[in-house]
């Protein structure tokens, strides 16, 4: 896929795959593509050129009306929890929104009930459904958005830095969080940060891009112990020390590219 802005190439050939139930980490310095490239492949922003082959469909080729039908199965998280709730929503609306729009069946009872599952399952209580974002602290709205993500239970979800405007002690419970829906619902996931830790914890595979181009795709322990690329070594020596990263790997060192 290629993303280009004027002049300006932002995505330029990257190509990768993703497993069902797979979590795969997003790494690289801020303005590398990251976020442009998820976009991208969700239609938010326009592809030069390139293929989404999703269950067998070139997403890029499907027409606008085709592109909504297949968007309960594609969710996105973005970074600014507030900036993505519609402030004039309770919480109840803005879950109940995306089953209005795809499962328009479903009886008034049944709505509530999957919005207090879902409410129950991101750590709120139901009575916040009568509450309005405003009201909720960040790292509670970004629950509020998984939530809203989650609800139709999507086959890919897609999580754009969604920790990195959170407190410390916040982004432990969110990731802990994304892992345990990954798990119970089985949803494959491409996780977008420049927070390695994080990205260590919850991935099984990491990408690192550089420039607007993939450089390096590895398995997660493979690659905070042996990374390839030079640009991946630059970025594990820029951090001090990760939770369970061998030393030489922390450090950058030549011989930590296993051979």
């Amino acid at each position: 896929m290629r993303v280009a802005f004027g002049a300006h190439v932002a995505v330029d050939d990257a190509s990768f795959d993703l497993a069902p139930a797979e979590a795969l980490g997003l790494v690289g310095e801020s303005g590398c593509g990251k976020s442009t490239l998820a976009r991208a492949l969700l239609r938010l922003v326009p592809a030069a050129r390139g293929v989404v082959r999703w269950r067998g469909r070139d997403l890029l080729a499907l027409s606008a009306a085709q592109m909504r039908r297949q968007r309960r199965d594609l969710q996105i998280i973005f970074q600014d929890p507030l900036a993505s709730l519609d402030p004039r929503m309770t919480v109840g609306e803005i879950l109940a929104e995306p089953l209005w729009i795809f499962e328009r069946a479903l009886s008034a009872g049944e709505r509530a009930q999957r919005i207090d599952r879902m409410l129950d399952l991101v750590g709120l209580a139901p009575a916040a459904a009568s509450r309005r974002p405003r009201e909720f602290s960040g790292g509670q709205c970004q629950r509020i958005g998984i939530a809203r993500a989650m609800i139709l239970r999507p086959r890919l979800l897609i999580c754009d830095e969604p920790v990195s405007s959170l407190d410390v002690s916040i982004q432990g419970q969110i990731v802990n969080l994304l892992s345990d829906l990954k798990r119970e619902l089985g949803t494959a996931m491409l996780f977008i940060s420049h927070n390695l830790a994080v990205v260590r914890h919850l991935s099984d595979r990491v990408m690192v891009m550089y420039a607007g181009r993939i450089v390096e795709v590895a398995e997660r322990d493979a690659l905070f112990a042996a990374p390839a690329h030079p640009y991946t070594r630059a970025l594990l020596a820029a951090v001090p020390e990760l939770p369970g990263m061998p030393a030489q790997a922390a450090q950058g060192r030549p011989d930590a590219q296993g051979g």
